[in-house]
């Protein structure tokens, strides 16, 4: 971001702020903004400050490769110049191991927000006049990706994206996603829980391709419903008899690859806030509705996708003990996929008390990874 004495501001987004969707924007500030800018420069003592805040290399960790060339990837910039001298100042974005003062800290934030940065993070309805005015290309492929991504914030109305679709955003544009489900327009309203223009898209015929109902179409919703832990469109969805099973791309081996994957093994998944192990238990009555559907359309609790997961395989990742157990009262299958090491102490020992069958190498692995409730289940059943 450059912003000049008398309030122009060029602002160049980075990759993690969509960038490539954007492009450089010119835009003005008040006069005012930069003089409140210097101010807090000198409050911060800016010009005393080291040039550089970098926290020191992390040592190698075969688990991670790469990663500490990635933080250096991560950081902020800020250049003040002057009649008399001109200072830039980079902060590497490690918290407190950077030993940046926390006055230093908040100050590149604070000339942020003075900037009006936030015009570019969130995709309001002022972002959208702001782009008019810079000549953006709605129509473009770029005008899809903005339009997808408003649609699936849920800070934006119906009407800021009917004033995207207005403007000419491509209302068949579709983003790809290399790791699980591409994202149309109506998958995009899905996940955000949009019902009522959820209801306007179908009406409009966003399910069907030359007035018939299009299967690749009505799975891949299908799909983003029940991730999304919808089992109201879920319902909606399946009054239309989809198939159970969407299609979806990645990358193998450099080259793109189609799988088929079943719906139900991603129910829960856009909830899930990572791929860590985390506690995902406060929807346990939706994920079991959601799921419950499914299997009464036809689905097989132990289908799994071209990896060879299932659902219960999924959810055992993402740490959710209560709906784990569910599952398994209902017949889903403990495998030796089941098992990663990331798992938590309540659910391996879960896991292991359904008595599941596992060879040599996998009760090594258990034990290579045990945390002192597993240990204690292990030795007691003569596993350790």
């Amino acid at each position: 971001m450059t912003i000049t004495g008398e309030g122009t501001v060029i602002y160049v987004p980075s990759h993690f702020d969509y960038g490539w969707i954007l492009g450089p924007q010119t835009y003005h500030i008040a006069p005012q903004q930069i003089a409140a800018m210097l101010d807090l420069a000198e409050k911060a003592d800016f010009w005393s400050l080291s040039d550089v805040y970098r926290p020191a290399p992390m040592p190698e960790d075969a688990r991670f490769p790469g990663m500490d060339e990635a933080l250096n990837d991560v950081y902020r910039d800020v250049e003040i110049s002057t009649e008399n001298r001109v200072k830039n100042l980079r902060i590497y974005d490690s918290g407190s191991l950077n030993g940046v003062p926390a006055a230093a800290d908040a100050l590149i934030y604070k000339l942020a927000e003075l900037a009006r940065r936030d015009l570019w993070l969130s995709f309001t309805r002022e972002t959208t006049e702001q782009l008019v005015k810079n000549g953006f290309d709605f129509r473009s492929k770029r005008g899809g990706e903005l339009l997808i991504r408003m649609t699936v914030s849920s800070t934006n109305s119906d009407a800021d994206i009917e004033a995207l679709l207005t403007l000419g955003a491509p209302a068949d544009y579709i983003v790809t996603n290399h790791f699980l489900m591409d994202t149309a327009l109506l998958d995009a309203a899905i996940k955000s829980d949009r019902t009522v223009f959820v209801d306007k898209l179908i009406t409009g015929g966003a399910l069907l391709t030359d007035g018939k109902t299009d299967p690749v179409k009505s799975a891949r919703a299908l799909a983003h419903a029940a991730a999304n832990i919808s089992p109201t469109m879920v319902a909606k969805l399946l009054s239309d008899h989809p198939p159970l099973v969407f299609s979806s791309k990645n990358m193998a081996d450099g080259r793109s690859k189609t799988n088929d994957i079943p719906v139900i093994t991603v129910v829960g998944q856009e909830s899930s806030l990572s791929f860590w192990d985390t506690d995902s238990s406060a929807n346990i009555d939706d994920l079991v509705k959601v799921t419950e559907q499914l299997l009464d359309a036809g689905a097989g609790i132990n289908d799994r996708n071209s990896a060879g997961w299932s659902l219960l395989d999924n959810i055992a990742h993402q740490g959710n003990v209560p709906f784990a157990a569910w599952l398994i009262a209902h017949h889903a299958e403990v495998t030796e996929t089941t098992f990663t090491p990331m798992l938590s102490d309540e659910m391996t020992v879960m896991l292991l008390n359904s008595q599941p069958k596992l060879d040599q190498a996998d009760w090594k692995q258990i034990k290579a990874n045990a945390a002192p409730k597993t240990e204690a289940w292990l030795k007691a059943h003569d596993k350790w």
